[in-house]
């Protein structure tokens, strides 16, 4: 088993579930704000368009749905889990969470079984159905389990045990790199 003998944090492992998520808001947000900023560039004398109402409505689409595209494009790069020397970090763009290793009872494989659900949700989750995926068994939740719940997203939850599941593209260098910090981290002086 590989050893970290340095204080440094390991490899970011992107939650890929996040990215496929981030994936299906990006490309339709840049056309809308295209089209929107268009219309209100270009068409100020269509009489539908004319009114300061419908040009700030056009505006004000154009400028959320560019947001939404660069927070689409960035939020796979803030979206991971990574081993650090005291504890494992979950990291999304707007909520980050520190597990300590005190709390990891295991790490085990797990198949990705979401069940039967809505359209929009199957059609994020449809590419991982039936892939491995590591769970992590935990003894208690860092925060609330609402709290958690609320924040991340449903997929990592699970309804067979307490802890989390991470969908990421190379599940079996993650579970080593968890255990090799967790060691290091049991050796190291209290």
């Amino acid at each position: 088993m590989e050893r970290h003998t340095t204080d440094s944090p390991g490899k970011r492992h992107t939650l890929l579930l996040y990215s496929r998520l981030y994936g299906m808001l990006r490309w339709p947000s840049l056309p809308i704000a295209a089209l929107c900023g268009g219309l209100w560039w270009f068409a100020p004398g269509v009489p539908m368009l004319a009114s300061e109402l419908a040009q700030g409505c056009l505006l004000v689409i154009a400028g959320v749905c560019g947001l939404l595209f660069i927070y689409a494009w960035l939020g796979p790069r803030f979206s991971y889990i990574q081993c650090h020397p005291k504890y494992l970090r979950v990291s999304t763009p707007l909520f980050r969470v520190a597990i300590s290793y005190s709390r990891i009872r295991t790490t085990r494989p797990v198949k990705f079984t979401p069940g039967q659900l809505p359209l929009t949700q199957g059609r994020m989750v449809d590419p991982f159905r039936g892939h491995t995926l590591l769970a992590l068994e935990l003894t208690s939740y860092p925060l609330n389990e609402g709290t958690l719940r609320r924040m991340l997203t449903p997929f990592m939850f699970s309804d067979s045990f307490k802890g989390l599941q991470f969908v990421v593209k190379d599940w079996m260098g993650l579970a080593r790199e968890i255990d090799s910090y967790r060691d290091n981290w049991k050796m190291r002086p209290r």
